[in-house]
């Protein structure tokens, strides 16, 4: 398995070291998603370019096109659950992308995944 982690997770992990994060990059085991190397990237990150070229070389998910979001939405009910389009998107990906989980700290997000059956639960 695969674990697509959430922009949350990173976050907390360049504060303060997420051990569970550095055993599964050292396995292989860790994608990403291009929404979440752009909101990365609109922080202020230590070593900015080793950073964001080192999620780069991740395995990065297959992009759900705004329809496929949508229609994901309309699908599995997720309207009025305070989730954001980035989300979604998120689990789109999980979703159509074989052996991936999503990982997040996102109450919202953590729900819907754990609805949708690819939640990786390490907390």
């Amino acid at each position: 398995m695969r674990v697509l982690v959430d922009t949350n997770i990173w976050v907390d992990h360049l504060r303060k070291t997420e051990p569970v994060l550095v055993d599964l990059l050292e396995r292989d085991q860790v994608c990403v998603h291009q929404s979440v190397i752009t909101e990365l990237a609109l922080g202020n990150l230590k070593n900015r370019s080793i950073f964001l070229k080192a999620l780069e070389r991740l395995m990065i998910v297959r992009n759900v096109d705004d329809r496929g979001v949508r229609h994901l939405v309309e699908e599995r009910r997720l309207w009025g659950r305070g989730l954001s389009a980035v989300d979604v998107a998120l689990l789109a990906s999980a979703v159509v992308t074989p052996g991936v989980a999503l990982c997040t700290r996102d109450k919202r997000l953590r729900q819907a995944a754990r609805d949708m059956g690819v939640l990786a639960d390490f907390d």
